[in-house]
């Protein structure tokens, strides 16, 4: 099968672009040019915006695949480049579409949601969360792409921790495991759930979902089977990291955000519809992401 990955230079996408070319497809991908590429040297790359694609025989495919459309912009181009280029569109959403989003952050009005939250739970209300990126929001992206044919498909992304992940999640509570204080956590933090997924797992449900056609209309929840709290997140870590310190409970500081709303993604229907397992062992999957934050200077081992 051909397929095109818009964005697949970033740390997710060039995970996809791998396991698609393991699994013996021709892979295109389309890039800006703001990543330095960690992906295949052998995999043929197109240097531009969506919207201005050259006309080549090269760009049509099976499936084409946008890992970073952040806006109804995004979602438009994608879909008025790729209509008539592929059989059918696959774009990476986030869990934070859910109305339980909207709650956590305070901007919703209704009641805490219940959890685990599956494909067919209340979408936000409010768009537009973040001031410093006005224009975010994936649910019109969403609304965009399953509009525009009957095959296209959604997925939905957890918290995404690993090698690559810009963020540091992980390598926040490294630096403080790193000090010689105790770690000091809240105990609303510290009771919260929020499904995340290691980076290589969260590309091989993408990448599954790309070539399964029972994957056709369809909109899946991506994360790890089983939501563990924060506190058993961190203190897991903590052991993989070689830490000997303490966690110690505190009263919890007023926050922006309402911790009574989990954020525990279903992932059960792209496991029973697709067949998706995690590739990487949790032990295997904490000590890769380690290792990345440590050589990446970003964290010392402790001594």
């Amino acid at each position: 099968m051909r397929f095109v990955v818009v964005g697949g230079t970033g740390a997710i996408g060039s995970w996809v672009v791998r396991r698609l070319c393991q699994r013996g497809h021709r892979v295109i991908v389309v890039h800006r040019g703001r990543t330095e590429s960690q992906i295949p040297a052998d995999v043929p790359h197109v240097h531009g915006d969506v919207s201005r694609l050259p006309e080549t025989p090269d760009l049509v495919c099976d499936t084409a695949i946008h890992m970073y459309a952040l806006c109804l912009k995004d979602s438009v181009e994608f879909v008025g480049a790729f209509s008539q280029r592929a059989g059918r569109l696959l774009v990476v959403s986030s869990g934070d579409v859910y109305r339980a989003y909207g709650v956590l952050h305070r901007k919703e009005t209704v009641a805490i949601d219940p959890s685990p939250i599956a494909e067919d739970a209340g979408l936000r209300s409010v768009l537009h969360l973040y001031p410093e990126v006005p224009e975010y929001d994936k649910i019109p992206v969403e609304r965009t792409v399953m509009a525009a044919a009957d095959g296209n498909c959604v997925l939905r992304l957890p918290a995404v921790y690993g090698p690559g992940d810009s963020h540091h999640r992980a390598g926040v509570w490294l630096k403080q495991m790193s000090a010689a204080e105790p770690f000091q956590i809240g105990e609303k933090y510290a009771r919260w759930r929020w499904t995340h997924g290691y980076i290589e797992d969260v590309a091989e449900a993408i990448a599954r979902a790309a070539v399964d056609h029972r994957s056709a209309g369809r909109i899946y929840n991506v994360g790890e089977l089983v939501t563990p709290t924060m506190f058993e997140r961190i203190e897991r870590l903590g052991r993989a990291f070689g830490w000997r310190g303490q966690m110690v409970v505190v009263p919890e500081q007023e926050s922006p955000l309402d911790y009574r709303q989990h954020l525990v993604m279903d992932s059960s229907r792209i496991r029973k519809e697709l067949g998706f397992v995690e590739v990487t062992p949790e032990e295997e999957a904490l000590r890769r992401t380690i290792a990345w934050e440590v050589d990446a200077g970003y964290v010392s081992r402790p001594s």
